[in-house]
């Protein structure tokens, strides 16, 4: 594909990315400590519900802004184009594979690929999974994240993750094979305060720096109390979590 195609391709896959500086739909603040983002971003569109039974190959592999992992733009054999989150290892040209039924399996375990988890063996790491078949990626799309294939039973399949967690899921959920891209983020640091600003974060300020109109821990007088939120609710030592919240039995911790 030549670089005019290319470069058009892209802009159809992409719009811009408005700076709302962490305001709702009515104005008022939803998000806070946001703002100042001066760099112009454009979204890109990831394909989170890979296409089925069908070969891609890589593009280009790319920065994108809004995420910490690469993104890879793919050429579909039926002449489609799209973005997906890019795995530790895919490079220009590479084909992988994105569907239930491979004509080769052995062809389909290319790093990339996107397979329902009944056809992954014991051990195997995959990323960008599919919570409930067919409801696209949710979890393990962030930068170096992935799972392992721990056990199979009848209709599930049980993943461990990088937090500690096991998860039960269907055994006809997709995920892609391999660990996602830009491992090493986990290692940058922030020079200064700038950096973050640059990012659209502001600053957060003390609640004992501020005024007690603006804060319940604002003004001179206010030592003693426990730590509250801005709107008088308690912080640390309150639970969080309720009692009777039934747990989801597909997911445990661990040991």
């Amino acid at each position: 594909m030549c670089s005019a195609v290319l470069a058009i391709v892209q802009k159809k896959l992409r719009s811009r990315l408005y700076n709302k500086g962490g305001r709702g739909h009515s104005g008022n603040i939803t998000v806070y400590h946001r703002g100042g983002l001066k760099h112009r971003r454009a979204y890109r569109y990831i394909n989170f519900i890979s296409p089925l039974d069908i070969e891609g190959v890589v593009l280009k592999i790319t920065y994108d802004p809004n995420r910490t992992a690469n993104v890879a733009l793919l050429y579909y054999l039926n002449g489609f184009c799209g973005y997906i989150v890019a795995a530790e290892g895919l490079r220009i040209g590479s084909t992988i594979f994105s569907g239930f039924s491979p004509a080769k399996v052995e062809d389909a375990f290319a790093v990339g690929s996107v397979l329902p988890l009944r056809l992954l063996p014991i051990g195997f790491v995959v990323h960008n999974i599919e919570t409930q078949s067919g409801h696209g990626a949710k979890i393990c799309r962030a930068a170096g994240s992935s799972a392992v294939v721990l056990k199979k039973s009848s209709e599930k399949v049980l993943l461990k993750l990088r937090s500690g967690w096991n998860l039960w899921l269907n055994e006809n959920c997709l995920a892609s094979l391999g660990v996602v891209s830009n491992s090493s983020h986990m290692d940058n640091t922030i020079p200064k305060a700038g950096s973050v600003r640059h990012m659209g974060f502001r600053p957060i300020v003390r609640g004992i720096a501020k005024n007690p109109v603006d804060h319940p821990h604002g003004g001179r007088s206010n030592k003693g109390q426990h730590p509250t939120t801005p709107w008088g609710r308690l912080t640390k030592g309150k639970p969080t979590v309720s009692r009777k919240r039934r747990l989801n039995k597909l997911s445990y911790r661990f040991k």
